[in-house]
């Protein structure tokens, strides 16, 4: 018996069911790009509940007490950048490690991924990066900003951002054990903020186990902060 071969037509709908099927199976194919890396994070006022110092948060998620690193941060104002992307709220962060080096974090954060490409400023070494933010929160709700930003080693930031210091600086400690940053930063009217974050890719598997540590500390009384650390440490009284 012969076999019978498919028609035109009939080749015609299969090639418009794979077409179909691969754009499917590929949503982001025409969306901006979308950082690969993610940095978990959960944060709340101790004076409000919750572990009271980093310490605490270490003993009750069982990991070990490592020796801390200690910072001072400042923010500094300044006007947007010429290379900075369309609509941009410029952020520039001095961190100094105790007995360490000093860096300048430039950043620009948005609610979703930018569409065009984007850039450091010329001139300067510049390391850039791109990430997700992911503030975990009541209920386990995570709220995603899209960030962008140019490190630079250097004791001050170069003088064609033309920035100016803020009055004030955060005192901040960190211990980093089990995979995870547990941060206390004392901000400049006194109060404090605890935080507690992992660096890790932006997938369901991933927030799942974040929220694996949070559920754990909103257990103990912790009521997270939806003010980010720049909104915090910034507020010079």
């Amino acid at each position: 018996m012969l076999r019978k071969t498919p028609g035109l037509n009939t080749w015609r709908a299969a090639a418009g069911l794979l077409l179909l099927v691969a754009a499917c199976a590929s949503p982001r194919a025409t969306s901006p790009p979308w950082p690969g890396s993610a940095e978990y994070a959960f944060r709340w006022d101790p004076a409000a509940g919750g572990p009271k110092t980093p310490r605490e948060v270490l003993g009750l998620l069982e990991l070990p007490v490592p020796e801390p690193e200690r910072y001072v941060v400042r923010y500094w104002d300044l006007p947007v950048p010429a290379s900075a992307p369309a609509n941009a709220a410029p952020i520039l962060r001095e961190r100094t490690k105790a007995g360490g080096k000093t860096d300048f974090r430039l950043k620009y954060r948005f609610t979703t991924p930018l569409a065009v490409r984007w850039g450091c400023p010329a001139g300067e070494s510049f390391q850039p990066q791109e990430e997700v933010d992911i503030s975990v929160g009541e209920g386990g709700s995570a709220t995603r900003v899209f960030s962008y930003s140019c490190t630079l080693k250097s004791a001050s930031p170069p003088s064609s951002l033309n920035a100016v210091p803020k009055r004030c600086s955060v005192a901040m400690t960190r211990f980093t054990s089990g995979g995870l940053k547990v941060e206390e930063w004392v901000m400049p009217d006194g109060g404090r903020t605890i935080e507690v974050s992992r660096a890790a890719a932006d997938g369901v598997d991933e927030l799942a186990a974040f929220r694996q540590v949070t559920d754990q500390i909103l257990a103990k009384g912790a009521r997270p902060s939806d003010r980010s650390k720049t909104e915090l440490g910034s507020a010079c009284p």
